[in-house]
């Protein structure tokens, strides 16, 4: 086995963080920390990274993969943009055609109703006489 220890994983050589720092403490435990072992074919390459390369590295990740996200979004909505424009010229055709109909139709059921409302008066008129009628010849019968 490589490691002294049954079950150990071997361990690589890590670089320390260099930091300053006021507290004596926090000086105890910065120097205790070790950055994650740099693969072999990055240190054959001649990349070592230090902590500001690292965090470097992951600022331009999560903006990669922010620029990223955004556009895919801005690709996938092109066809829903599409979509909402032909949407808007449909409602367009729609409020034309309602505007242009709507106001005759109103008229039209206004004088439809005007004159069902004059029918029916005149069937109330016509009912009264027949009653009317109707007992004036029944008291002429009875004389």
């Amino acid at each position: 086995m490589l490691g002294g220890r049954r079950g150990a994983l071997p361990t690589t050589p890590a670089l320390p963080i260099n930091r300053i720092s006021n507290n004596v403490a926090d000086a105890k435990l910065l120097s205790s920390t070790r950055l994650p072992f740099t693969p072999n074919h990055l240190k054959s390459l001649g990349f070592t990274p230090s902590p500001p390369h690292l965090a470097l590295f992951s600022l331009f990740f999560l903006l990669s993969t922010a620029i990223g996200a955004m556009f895919s979004l801005a690709i996938i909505s092109l066809p829903t943009i599409r979509v909402f424009r032909r949407l808007g010229a449909s409602v367009q055709k729609l409020s034309r055609v309602i505007s242009e109909e709507v106001p005759g139709t109103l008229s039209s059921l206004k004088l439809s109703a005007r004159e069902i409302n004059d029918l029916t008066q005149q069937l109330i008129n016509l009912s009264l006489l027949a009653q009317s009628s109707r007992r004036h010849s029944g008291q002429a019968a009875l004389r």
